[in-house]
């Protein structure tokens, strides 16, 4: 029986490093469908492939005791490279977060998340075009400052289809907490096409929020526009456009007014130029901007933030995972780079083995991505406390 139940062990762990190689494997070199999870597994969550591979090995090296000293020595081979893998991309993203100042625990490491949902202070509605009521979720630093100071006002992603105010609640939370006020906005979906509304809504926001702001403690003159993924692509978006002129692709506002540009701009992979496929070649914006870019090339052009580069832009912030399979990373590094030749201020953030939603909540790409954002907040706008 003792034998049996170890064969059958053997058995477990080949088919574990069997697909861990071969998640490895389709990740790194973006084979077929495994690619994206390839990338998930090893980009997302490596701490855990090593624990696993090493346990793999040793149940593999345990093989010959029980006379299938070949098996074993292929399960053991198996585990070695999906150990060697792990470590390849694990190293360099504990490297970074360490350079970052991120603190590195069980929880983060190994995807475990702990404690509740961070619900906002207040709960507002800050506009209702059309009849349609925009939410604002309001997180409130644990005490006042001195004076009033920046705030960062946030854009959900959700391919503009999707998602609401409070998806990115434990964020803003730990940013409120470290004396940000962080108000995070709802805006109108596809479909139909809201390439434009979308845009103004956040346009809105940002007029809406600094008529109020010092009732939240909030410098009008500090307000730091930031968003994930399509919530990011409308913060650059905007950041850029409410500079320019209507008639040169200026964004304006669905509230009628047209706020100042905001201090400075975060975005978490975003899409920064849509007219360019993701790096599987498809076109995933539709439904946002009415169709293919032959078909709505002002759209694309309208809501494409690479269409806005010049000097004078916000300074800028962009984390990237560079495995991303939905925004391609080549591009987005080539804006921040031209970005920067236009004479702005910008970071480009590079996430190791990152695919589109590294930054998962208790992950390593979390705790960079929140670490970059808190030290680019502090060195521009230090806390008046």
């Amino acid at each position: 029986m003792k034998r049996a139940a170890f064969l059958a062990l053997l058995g477990l762990a080949g088919v574990v490093g069997l697909a861990l190689v071969a998640l490895a494997a389709a990740g790194w070199w973006s084979i077929g469908p495994l690619a994206g999870a390839g990338v998930l597994v090893f980009g997302s969550y490596g701490p855990w492939v090593l624990p696993i591979s090493a346990a793999v090995l040793g149940i593999g090296l345990l093989g010959r005791r029980f006379g299938r000293t070949v098996l074993g020595w292929f399960v053991a081979a198996l585990a070695t490279v999906s150990l060697l893998a792990g470590l390849v991309v694990v190293t360099p993203q504990v490297v970074l977060a360490l350079s970052e100042g991120s603190a590195i625990g069980p929880a983060n490491a190994l995807g475990i998340e702990t404690g509740p949902p961070a619900e906002p202070d207040r709960v507002e509605v800050y506009a209702t075009p059309d009849g349609t009521e925009l939410r604002a979720g309001i997180w409130l630093p644990p005490r006042e400052a001195l004076d009033p100071g920046a705030a960062v006002l946030w854009v959900h992603g959700g391919r503009f289809v999707g998602g609401g105010f409070g998806d990115d609640a434990r964020r803003l939370r730990r940013i409120a907490d470290a004396g940000y006020p962080a108000i995070s906005i709802d805006y109108r979906l596809s479909p139909p096409p809201r390439w434009r509304d979308a845009n103004g809504d956040v346009a809105c926001a940002l007029g809406w929020l600094r008529g109020r702001g010092k009732e939240f403690g909030i410098d009008p003159d500090k307000i730091v526009l930031g968003g994930a993924s399509a919530g990011g692509t409308l913060a650059l978006n905007v950041a850029y456009g409410l500079g320019l002129p209507e008639d040169e692709g200026g964004v304006t506002s669905s509230c009628g007014d047209r706020p100042k540009p905001p201090a400075a701009v975060l975005a978490v992979s975003p899409p920064v130029d849509l007219t360019r496929p993701s790096p599987s070649g498809e076109f995933r914006y539709r439904d946002f901007l009415g169709g293919g870019p032959d078909e709505a090339a002002e759209a694309y052009a309208y809501a494409s933030p690479s269409t806005k580069i010049r000097r004078g832009l916000p300074r800028t912030l962009i984390v990237q995972g560079d495995a991303d399979r939905l925004v391609d990373p080549a591009v987005s590094s080539a804006f921040a780079e031209q970005v920067r030749r236009a004479r702005n201020e910008v970071r480009y953030v590079s996430y190791p083995f990152g695919g589109h939603a590294f930054d998962r909540p208790a992950t390593l790409g979390e705790a960079l991505t929140e670490r970059a954002i808190m030290r680019w907040l502090q060195q521009w706008f230090p806390v008046p406390y």
